[in-house]
């Protein structure tokens, strides 16, 4: 729970009960007070924003260091090496932290402070996996910084052995009636503070089953793969098995041979796989700089994967390998000498259960379509969770069910692409015959195949249409790349902050929002209003960020004076709440300063479309309103002017003026602002509408954002909104999660392809008399290499066909599920094919195909005529 900001450290009250602390809430009590900071410092030339917090004891936790010494002295620091990157700065050197002034004086100016560089966080595994800060100040200068911004401590972490939940509530209710702690200030214990910087116990279930997906569908595919190879291995082991039968060998011992054969490949291929993938990993994570030491590397992989990956590689051959091994005990002795009964392959089956199957998981799938699509569009979070929890799950089910079909029909309806060139050439009518001679061999290795392309084409549109969905939504709603406005009427924005900020790298435009300054704003009676007057807030809901006339504080800040308690809480505690009370109303009834601000000269050549602003004669108020006073206010100016206008909340349809809940400012429109500018009001700039080169890209984009953002380094009481910095983020999102995912999608698409290649060989070795007697009646080597690459291309592309239809299906029914109802009118969802990835999937796999057919057709092309018919006589 965020803190409200405090003046005073209610750390010494706290110290000063710790006997009565431990004795009512355990004696084994370790405290320890949390005082972070955001700064905005300067690191050679590098501006740049820093969020600490002070030393830890070392119960707690110690930054693990890459160089140098923790920051005990008064002005140390110790940041992570990223903020130290092409500065030249290094231990021993000092920076600049820009101080801001106290907001209960106007005339303050920001200061700034050397501090030294102790020394360099090294990023491990604790901060990435908790998220722990990287930057760290020594404890005198995190209170001094703390209680200088007025953050004061935001957390009390505890070190115990008790129950964490509970012990935070007893101990927060005991600070609490004590009066030693406001109600916003968190207590947490340090099993507490880990567990809420990680993901929920849900989120983290939800992503590791979407990672597992993927590999579990390579491995399924593995499994398709090995069943079909070792079944033709076998096949062509008839006579040998039937000869085995005749000299004695009992079916368990010819099943026991087969079943060790392919276990012996499992582990030779488990062991080599898993040290393959061991070393990569350990050499990717350490190599990489994301755990510093290969002690902590070797810790983080753990065993279990190892374990996993061995357990994995040895179950598949085996799982492949048991309906192959189990048919072995159809072969009869007499087959050794009878060549019908050694080819004889019996009567066909009916499929009856596995047809059956299909039809159940096509009304499952289609069933849960229904649900999703009767649910699309609502604005309820569990509704929408329904529509994008069953559609995906639909599309899951249904593609099981249409690769069960493809299983038999995919080699027909392969087959029919060679149809209009079959009277033309042979060769292509052999290769469409040969596609539907084994439809078993065929069929598992196409749908393989369907497999890996549809999930690859799937997560290319899918990303490709949310990108695309979300893009042009933000260009509707925003008219700027950023703005930026700063609301604290004493401290407008500096010309030179301005000019460094333009000169940054990928800023194409820079426009200065001019601003002024209403010192009062009165009713028709000339009686001064508040803020919730103004506003329609209640003094309880008003931001912390309000700036009052005198101090500039926050209207909750005087719930925080209290948590800085006495020497005596218990005798002071009635007296504290009285004071509260009263500080509060004065602080609501005071009247206030407003910075009201309007566009720039040269917003056209800034926006990507009209800026909408108020009518002459209106102020729209920007934060946090609620119901503003429906009378007409007057804005009262030092040099005596007034101006009346109508107050309103800024039109849900208005872009470009950001908003927060810290701070109101009014918007004027520019006639008004011309009119009061030339009778004399002072205007300076509060604001800046930026338009950046987006043609960059998403990364540099961002980094763009942020240098530029870093230029104001008062920018935590800023309001500021950034189009491009939304949009980037969902592109590097997206292209990061569709990168993840091709990878983990490439390795059953490399199984499929393997899986064609091995198709083919086998197939070459099955007909091997039939490709001498083409030999004989005259068929050349080209036309039998020809014949074998158009039977692998066409396998490939078949499953391209069905798996693009496929993948397309799904992507647009899942996009109309998707939760952006509320955010995104169901008529601007848009399906989104991207043609080159769609294009360069469609070419690899039909490259992949074609060299997986090569070795192959030369194999078959190469064999003598005469040895080949030989060797099939035998």
């Amino acid at each position: 729970m965020d803190a409200e900001k405090i003046k005073k450290d209610p750390l010494p009250a706290i110290l000063a009960d710790r006997a009565g602390i431990r004795q009512a809430n355990g004696t084994d009590l370790e405290l320890q007070p949390v005082y972070q900071t955001w700064v905005g410092a300067t690191i050679g030339n590098k501006s740049v924003q820093i969020q600490g917090v002070g030393l830890f004891s070392p119960q707690f936790y110690r930054p693990p260091l890459s160089e140098g010494k923790e920051p005990t002295g008064k002005n140390q620091i110790a940041l992570g090496e990223s903020y130290l990157e092409k500065t030249g700065v290094g231990v021993g050197d000092t920076i600049e932290i820009q101080v801001p002034p106290a907001y209960d004086d106007k005339d303050a100016k920001p200061t700034t402070q050397k501090v030294t560089v102790s020394g360099i966080v090294r990023r491990d595994a604790s901060m990435y996996i908790g998220q722990v800060p990287d930057v760290y100040l020594s404890p005198d200068l995190a209170k001094h910084l703390a209680q200088a911004t007025e953050m004061g401590v935001n957390q009390i972490l505890v070190h115990t052995q008790q129950d964490p939940a509970k012990l935070a509530r007893k101990l927060g209710q005991y600070l609490n009636d004590k009066q030693l702690l406001s109600q916003d200030l968190a207590v947490v214990t340090v099993t507490q503070k880990q567990s809420e910087t990680t993901a929920g116990n849900a989120e983290q279930i939800a992503l590791q089953a979407v990672v597992l997906f993927f590999p579990l569908l390579a491995v399924l595919v593995c499994i398709g793969i090995v069943s079909v190879t070792f079944q033709v291995v076998l096949a062509r082991r008839r006579r040998e098995t039937a000869l085995l039968r005749c000299v004695g060998a009992t079916v368990a011992q010819v099943r026991r041979a087969a079943f060790l054969e392919c276990l012996l490949v499992g582990i030779v291929s488990a062991l080599t796989g898993t040290l393959i993938g061991w070393l990569g990993s350990i050499a990717l994570v350490y190599g990489t700089g994301m755990i510093g030491s290969l002690s902590q590397t070797l810790e983080v992989t753990g065993i279990f994967p190892v374990v996993l990956s061995l357990a994995t590689g040895i179950l598949v051959p085996l799982i492949g390998a048991l309906r192959p091994t189990l048919g072995l005990g159809k072969i009869r002795p007499i087959a050794a000498l009878n060549t019908q009964e050694l080819n004889k392959k019996g009567k066909p089956k009916r499929h009856i259960f596995h047809w059956i199957l299909t039809a159940f998981l096509a009304v499952a799938g289609g069933g849960m379509w229904v649900l999703a699509w009767n649910n699309r569009g609502s604005e309820d979070g569990t509704e929408q969770a329904i529509a994008l929890g069953a559609a995906i799950a639909g599309a899951l089910i249904l593609m099981c069910a249409a690769l069960m079909i493809c299983r038999f029909l995919l080699p027909a309806f392969t087959a029919l692409f060679t149809r209009p060139f079959a009277r033309k050439y042979a060769t292509a009518k052999l290769a469409g015959e040969n596609v539907k001679r084994d439809p078993h061999r065929t069929g598992a290795t196409a749908t393989a195949l369907v497999l890996g392309v549809t999930l690859m084409s799937t997560i290319l549109i899918g990303t490709a249409s949310v990108q695309k969905t979300v893009n042009d939504e933000i260009n509707r709603r925003f008219s700027v790349d950023y703005s930026l406005v700063y609301p604290n009427p004493s401290i407008p924005l500096t010309q030179n902050e301005i000019k460094k900020a333009s000169q940054v790298e990928g800023v194409s435009n820079v426009g200065k929002m001019p601003g002024i300054v209403a010192d009062t704003i009165t009713n028709a009676q000339g009686s001064a209003l508040t803020e919730e007057q103004l506003t329609g807030t209640s003094p309880e809901d008003a931001g912390d960020g309000a700036w009052t006339e005198d101090t500039g504080e926050s209207a909750g800040s005087a719930d925080a004076e209290s948590a800085a308690s006495t020497e005596n809480p218990d005798e002071n505690a009635e007296s504290a709440d009285t004071e509260n009370q009263e500080n509060t109303e004065k602080e609501s009834l005071r009247p206030f300063s407003l910075v009201l601000v309007t566009l720039p000269e040269n917003v056209n050549s800034l926006t990507r479309k009209s800026i909408q602003q108020p009518q002459p004669g209106e102020m729209w108020l920007v934060g946090e309103v609620e119901a503003p006073v429906s009378d007409p206010v007057n804005l009262n100016f030092k040099t005596g002017k007034k101006l009346t206008v109508k107050a309103k909340a800024m039109p849900k349809t208005a872009s470009g003026f950001p908003a927060d809940y810290s701070a109101i400012y009014g918007v004027l429109s520019q006639a008004d602002f011309k009119e009061l500018t030339a009778s004399g009001v002072k205007a300076q700039t509060y604001g800046v509408i930026a338009k950046f080169d987006l043609s960059r890209g998403a990364s540099d984009t961002i980094q763009t954002i942020q240098d530029f953002t870093n230029q104001f380094w008062k920018i935590e009481s800023a309001s500021f909104e950034s189009s491009a910095m939304i949009s980037s983020i969902v592109t590097m999102v997206l292209r990061v999660m569709m990168l993840i995912l091709l990878c983990l999608l490439g390795i059953s698409a490399i199984v499929a392809l393997v899986g064609v290649a091995n198709t083919l060989s086998l197939s070459v070795v099955d007909r091997a008399q039939e490709n001498a007697l083409l030999r004989a009646v005259g068929a050349t080597r080209t036309q039998i290499r020809r014949m074998l690459i158009i039977e692998g291309t066409l396998i490939g592309l078949g499953a391209l066909v069905v798996g693009v239809a496929l993948s397309t299906l799904f992507s647009w029914f899942v996009m109309q599920c998707m939760p952006f109802a509320g955010i995104i009118s169901q008529k601007n969802i848009e399906l989104q094919i991207p043609w080159v990835w769609v294009g360069l999937v469609v070419l690899v796999t039909e490259l992949f195909c074609f060299l997986a057919s090569v070795l192959p057709g030369r194999r078959a092309a190469k064999a003598s005529p005469i040895e080949a018919l030989n060797a099939a006589d035998q």
